[in-house]
């Protein structure tokens, strides 16, 4: 029963998020990490909810492709290669440094 008491709050809590993310246009990342590392450590939660949000925003991009402006990635090189790699370059150096980070909190 515990389990699927834990299933329910974190439903309500990605639930929250959800909304927050609709009102406010970002957030889900800030309010769902830190509602659901209370019951899975950081390393489970982060991947799965990016994961999810790609697959989200992929979705939305394709249903609202008419309205997006190609010219914009194409024509500024700041918004397209240079993000694309740092946000890789990022993932890459936090997954690298989550397990160290946490031998360090338990010294």
């Amino acid at each position: 029963m515990l389990i699927f008491d834990n299933l329910i709050i974190e439903g309500l809590g990605l639930i929250f998020a959800g909304i927050v993310q609709g009102v406010t246009g970002f957030g889900i990342g800030l309010v769902a990490v830190g509602l659901l590392t209370i019951y899975h450590p950081p390393a489970v939660v982060i991947p799965a909810l990016l994961g999810a949000y790609i697959v989200t925003m992929s979705v939305l991009l394709y249903e609202h492709r008419k309205y997006f402006n190609r010219k914009l990635l194409q024509n500024n090189s700041l918004i397209s290669f240079p993000s694309i790699a740092l946000a890789v370059l990022g993932i890459a150096g936090g997954s690298f440094l989550l397990p160290i980070a946490k031998y360090i909190n338990h010294s």
